[in-house]
C-alpha cells in the first residue's frame, strides 16, 4: 500500500503577508508533509487524553508542518481550517482495534 507524503489544501481566502520592502507574498495553498517526532512536541498536554487539538493551539503545528512563518498560519481564516484539520489528522495513524480475540 503506497502511502501518501504529502497533503496540498487551497485555501479559500488566500493570506497576503506584506513584507519589510513593501512586496506582498499570498499564500493560496498550504502542502503538508508527514508528521515527525518534532511535530508531536507541539501538540498540547491534553491532546493525549482528548486526540483533539484546540483550535487556538493550531498555529503553531499548522506553521511547523506546512513550513510557513507563524505570522502566515495566524492569519489563515477560520473557515480554511476544517481543511487543514483534516489534512494533518490523515497522517496520524487510524486507531488499532485492541479488543482480545477480534480479527
Amino acid at each position: 500500500m503506497e502511502e501518501k507524503t504529502k497533503v496540498k489544501v487551497v485555501l479559500d481566502f488566500p493570506v497576503e503577508i506584506t513584507q519589510a520592502d513593501g512586496s506582498v507574498i499570498t499564500y493560496k495553498e498550504l502542502e503538508f508533509g508527514r508528521l515527525k517526532n518534532k511535530h508531536l512536541k507541539l501538540l498540547p498536554k491534553e491532546f493525549t487524553k482528548t486526540g483533539k487539538i484546540a483550535l487556538g493551539d493550531m498555529p503553531v503545528l499548522v506553521a511547523a508542518i506546512a513550513g510557513i512563518p507563524e505570522s502566515v498560519a495566524d492569519e489563515i481564516d477560520i473557515t480554511d481550517m476544517d481543511q487543514i484539520s483534516k489534512a494533518i489528522e490523515s497522517f496520524f495513524p487510524a486507531p488499532q482495534n485492541t479488543k482480545a480475540g477480534s480479527d
